[in-house]
């Protein structure tokens, strides 16, 4: 976190300090004293005491601008500082969880999550129960009973996801010298629903891609029709920066994925197609941007509905499908046709064996074969710019 010296702390020379913007990194202001910083986010400036003494490290924000006024604030800071030096405090860190979460998570999502609203959301439930406790006192029990009372009506998998929110807030306390040892660890991960064998059939698929091509949103549209034709999970899609890009479109080079290895996919003609018709909407940086500067486009969630609808009229096929369907469709196609489950998992950029990365690099042009063949497969035998609406005549 870089550090400033704005001089002398007032209150109007704090309140014109800018707040942080998305994606931004954090910038703590230092005043005549350097243990009293002011650290923006994204909708409010925290001030925070934070201070080495007699080896331990001390951090509390006491609170915030828009709350109280510059005045109080110092005496709070001073107040923490004099416990501090008089041996009057008891414990490491009394930040509390909305403290922390506003100063830390909120903004470490926002920079490294994909998906920053939903792990926002996923916290929520623990925020509710917990924001005015100490981090510090959270135990074990307090988040097995918050999943307990979570468990009415959702699926194991959700609370999958809850359980896994919660551990992460945990780590990041760690990280930050909050606590020593994640309540989270020894929690029985909720077993998950059986998967469902779901993939579009052969009926469905071009109803798909005509009605990609004939819905209002061309962005979202387009993006789901990319992943369709690679296979890649919707995350890696949306997040696409042309810079990923090799000449003419050839290969996609993704630096991050969720097993945590970059994935190199040798894109189709089909999909370069695609990608080409989707630069007509790029800003330069995203391949697929958002109406907000400097981000990528967000769930297609409403887009996806559009098109499901669109495909069961056309099909009479009523069986609900999402965005991951796509991805499973494209690997059914792909073993479909090569009958190589390896190549499948290498294409789907799977991280199950040790040896995946060494086998794509020597397999690249049977795995350019292959994402082609499939991308041929799924088009049953026709181009792609014939699912496009012709123009009526006269």
């Amino acid at each position: 976190m870089k550090k400033v010296s704005i001089g002398k702390f007032t209150q109007k020379k704090l309140e014109n300090l800018p707040l942080l913007k998305p994606g931004e990194d954090k910038v703590a202001y230092l005043g005549g004293d350097e243990r009293i910083l002011a650290v923006p986010n994204l909708k409010r400036t925290p001030i925070v005491v934070a201070m080495n003494y007699s080896g331990e490290r001390y951090y509390k924000t006491v609170g915030n601008l828009r709350d109280n006024t510059w005045k109080e604030l110092e005496k709070r800071s001073y107040d923490f500082i004099g416990k501090i030096v008089n041996e009057k405090f008891e414990t490491r860190s009394t930040i509390t969880v909305n403290e922390f979460l506003n100063d830390v998570v909120l903004p470490y999502s926002t920079k490294h999550h994909k998906d920053s609203k939903g792990f926002e959301q996923r916290l929520n439930p623990f925020v509710a129960a917990h924001g005015d406790d100490y981090v510090s006192n959270i135990t074990k029990l307090h988040i097995v009973t918050l999943l307990n009372g979570l468990s009415d009506g959702r699926a194991s998998a959700t609370l999958a996801r809850y359980l896994a929110a919660c551990s992460k807030f945990m780590s990041l306390a760690i990280e930050h010298e909050i606590i020593e040892k994640n309540p989270c660890l020894g929690i029985k991960k909720p077993k998950e629903s059986p998967r469902i064998k779901r993939f579009l059939s052969k009926a469905e698929i071009p109803a798909f891609i005509e009605a990609v091509f004939r819905d209002s949103n061309p962005i979202h549209a387009l993006c789901l029709l990319l992943s369709l034709m690679t296979g890649l999970r919707q995350g890696n899609v949306r997040s696409i920066e042309l810079s990923w890009f090799s000449a003419e479109f050839a290969v996609l080079h993704i630096p991050d994925s969720k097993s945590g290895r970059p994935i190199s996919h040798p894109l189709s003609p089909v999909a370069i197609d695609v990608v080409k018709l989707a630069l007509a909407y790029s800003d330069g940086v995203f391949l697929f941007p958002s109406r907000i500067p400097r981000n990528f486009m967000s769930k297609p969630s409403k887009c996806i509905a559009r098109i499901r609808c669109y495909v069961q009229e056309k099909t009479g096929v009523t069986a609900h499908f999402h965005a991951h369907i796509l991805r499973k469709t494209f690997a059914t196609n792909q073993l479909l046709v090569t009958g190589d489950l390896n190549l499948v998992r290498e294409s789907l950029g799977h991280a199950d064996m040790k040896t995946t990365l060494i086998y794509a690099f020597n397999q690249n042009d049977k795995l350019l074969d292959a994402n082609t063949k499939t991308g041929e497969a799924m088009l049953g035998g026709r181009a792609l710019t014939s699912f496009m609406k012709q123009p009526e005549e006269g």
